[in-house]
């Protein structure tokens, strides 16, 4: 019985692994659209829809927690050790990112994924338990920078110059489909970063990039390193190794240059001090190093020119403040960004969605459930052990069965991926990513094939986790929704150490991470209908906004009254399923707005034929929507775009006996934003003006000096001040 439950584990450990490590590099090579096809006026600029939507990244996000659910009810059944302490600190984090869960409608996308993120972490730390795992993950792990490279570069060089010329060309409706004037902060801080020549594959984020293009580098170098004596393919691996740091000088990340030379350094001196024990105890002590660093570099201030450490210093005394106001469960996953917009430095001029360090994001979105999974994270890396081989009890596959695996997963990955990224790719870039699984798959084969020795691999591991680890301090890569299961992967996958004795016996500790995972997943999974519900609603309302703005295009831009007359019944169509949206999803204030901008543009439109009284109920229907979503939402937008459309209905209406009370609402709506954003001029800037309109001197002085000194504290990035005829009108009425 005993060697049937031995069997049966191994084949369950073997499938959970396989399928989390599949949906693992999937979530790694597709993007993520948080707001399917509303992100813009499709009706004005009509992308295609392309990556993972909620809907889609909340399935997969379940899928890997039940896959690594697998893995552990595998070596449960094996009888396999699990620390106490590290199952019970894991216990506590999913249970505060459950109760979020369940409380936080909000924090369902963030969520599951921060659960999948720890799942994945966990149970890849307990790969060494299954024999050929570690090497599984680090042939496809390693193997993966190649595609980056590959997929970075084309992205420079070719796509990068096509996607500003063709911005260049339909600038103005691109600005207008957003809502944005030219000249505005949106517009010039999304040109400033659309003009920068950068890699970042499906990530988003040039420094996610460098995290694995850096890691993946020092893992090959240090694999050809320790394999020249014994193998000639070790050249091979020194070579990748060059490419993929050539992949991390396209970044120009400092950063990411600077966790590749501590990772690699610190792995060097691991293999010329063998004696000595250096272990994972040593990347946690480079990890403290780092962010006692970055700490250093708030204190020091203004005084020397670098900004991007002392805006991470920032972010982090910005996630304390929210830790100390909410030390028992924290902020919540996914309001980030809102809070911090509240309770940052003054000089901090950015409103961040991240504390862009795993430790500080983790106690300031779950408070002491934060604190106990950022002590799970330490004690699985303090475990990692370079020089000790990997425990292959059990089951250990052959050469033929592992290479056919590995081969699987990459293949399934590069599918699916082009798949879900097939609308925006041309054949040019499909043929790119082509090549790029196959030299992937390559070096992965290579990998297998030679079957290096268990401490060459994990030498090469043990620098790709400790570029991981120590660029996580000051990088988001840990929590971003695309890279943070990667992420967790690779740095578990590293730990080999268990802290118990042969003799002992294995303890059923972890049922209670398993009933932990299995909870938080009947949680997450009572919302998928309401997200799918939703989201179905929104793809309804795009459909006849896609269909007019391509007759758009076929007519050049020319507005025709056939034109005119179905963009105006499609509008209609358009408001009536953004609005069962919005019922659907209620706290998501993104859908509300979307469906007022639609309700405005028909006001307006009714307005110019005449039909005053249809134009005032459609205001009337704008508002109301807004001012019941306003108070649910916990950011600025939605008080910001409520005051606005209060303030622009009485400029519309000048005549109204209504127009005193409409800019009284303006003004306690912009309040109520500013109360949510209290560093932000340009608010300031519109109270003050609303104050000129109302004739209220006391306000307007109040609010003038307020812009001004909000201005002042901005000066660490220009871009957020006001410009130069704001701020000559509003040192006019400061005194």
């Amino acid at each position: 019985m005993n060697e049937e439950s031995s069997k049966l584990g191994t084949g369950l450990a073997w499938v959970g692994l396989i399928a989390m490590t599949t949906l693992v590099m999937i979530r790694a090579m597709v993007e993520h659209d948080a707001f399917p096809m509303w992100v813009s006026d499709p009706f004005i600029f009509s992308p295609p829809v392309i990556g993972l939507t909620p809907t889609k990244a909340l399935i997969l996000n379940l899928g890997v927690v039940l896959s690594c659910c697998t893995v552990l009810i595998g070596l449960y059944l094996r009888k396999e050790h699990f620390g106490t302490i590290a199952a019970i600190l894991m216990t506590i984090g999913i249970a505060v990112v459950g109760h979020h869960g369940f409380h936080t409608f909000e924090s369902v996308a963030e969520g599951s994924n921060l659960l999948a993120i720890l799942a994945v972490l966990y149970v890849a730390s307990c790969a060494h338990k299954i024999g050929g795992a570690q090497q599984l993950i680090a042939a496809i792990t390693l193997g993966f920078a190649m595609l980056l490279v590959v997929m970075g570069a084309y992205e420079m060089f070719v796509i990068h110059p096509d996607t500003v010329a063709s911005y260049e060309i339909t600038r103005d409706s691109f600005l207008s489909a957003r809502g944005w004037t030219p000249g505005s902060f949106e517009a010039l801080a999304y040109e400033r970063r659309l003009h920068q020549a950068e890699p970042i594959a499906w990530f988003g984020l040039t420094n996610v990039f460098a995290s694995f293009v850096g890691a993946g580098a020092g893992g090959l170098l240090i694999l050809g390193w320790s394999l020249r004596k014994s193998d000639r393919i070790s050249t091979v691996y020194i070579l990748c190794g060059l490419i993929a740091f050539a992949g991390l000088l396209m970044t120009q990340a400092k950063g990411g240059l600077g966790a590749f030379g501590l990772g690699v350094g610190l792995t060097i001196a691991v293999m010329l001090i063998k004696r000595k024990k250096l272990d994972g105890r040593a990347i946690v002590a480079m990890c403290g190093l780092v962010v006692l660093g970055v700490i250093a570099r708030g204190l020091i201030g203004e005084r020397i020119g670098e900004l991007s450490l002392l805006f991470r210093s920032q972010y982090m005394v910005g996630s304390m403040r929210m830790f100390f106001e909410n030390p028992l469960f924290g902020v919540a996953p996914g309001v980030f960004q809102d809070h911090y917009a509240i309770v940052k430095p003054d000089l901090s001029p950015e409103d961040v969605a991240s504390a862009h360090s795993f430790g500080f994001d983790l106690l300031a979105m779950l408070g002491l459930g934060g604190l106990a999974l950022f002590g799970l994270f330490l004690s699985i890396v303090s475990r990692i052990r370079p020089l000790q081989e990997s425990d292959t009890s059990g089951s250990l596959l052959d050469r033929r069965a592992l290479i056919q695996i590995t081969m699987l997963i990459i293949a399934v990955a590069s599918v699916i991926s082009i798949r879900f990224n097939s609308p925006a790719m041309d054949t040019s870039l499909l043929a790119v990513q082509v090549f790029a699984s196959v030299a992937w798959a390559g070096l992965a084969y290579l990998i297998i094939r030679q079957r290096p020795t268990g401490s060459a691999i994990q030498m090469a591991m043990f620098a790709s986790a400790s570029v991981l680890a120590i660029h996580s301090m000051i990088e988001v890569t840990g929590t971003w929704t695309v890279s943070g299961m990667l992420w967790a992967l690779i740095i578990g996958s590293a730990c080999t150490h268990t802290n118990h004795s042969s003799s002992s016996k294995p303890k059923p500790i972890v049922l209670l991470v398993l009933l932990a995972l299995l909870g938080t997943i009947s949680i997450f999974g009572m919302r998928v209908p309401v997200i799918a519900r939703w989201e179905r609603e929104l793809n309804t309302a795009s459909l006849p906004a896609i269909e007019t703005a391509f007759q758009r295009y076929t007519l050049d831009g020319q507005l025709t009254p056939q034109l005119h007359q179905m963009e105006f019944e499609g509008r209609a169509l358009a408001i009536e399923h953004l609005v069962e949206a919005s019922k659907a999803r209620p706290t998501h204030m993104p859908t509300r707005i979307a469906a007022s901008e639609q309700m405005l543009w028909r006001a307006a439109a009714l307005g110019s034929m005449g039909k005053r009284a249809e134009s005032e109920m459609l205001w009337d229907r704008a508002l109301e929507l807004l001012e019941a979503g306003a108070p649910r939402s916990t950011g600025v937008g939605g008080y910001q775009w409520l005051g606005s459309v209060w303030y622009e209905r009485a400029n519309q209406f000048p005549e109204s006996p209504s127009r005193a009370i409409w800019l009284a609402k303006a003004h306690d709506a912009w309040v109520q934003a500013f109360d949510r954003s209290p560093h932000n001029p340009h608010l300031a800037f519109k109270l003050m003006n609303l104050a000129i309109d109302r004739q209220s001197d006391d306000e307007v002085f109040q609010w003038a000096n307020k812009a001004l000194k909000l201005h002042e504290q901005s000066r660490l990035d220009p871009l957020r001040g006001l410009d130069e005829a704001d701020l000559m009108r509003v040192r006019r009425y400061a005194r």
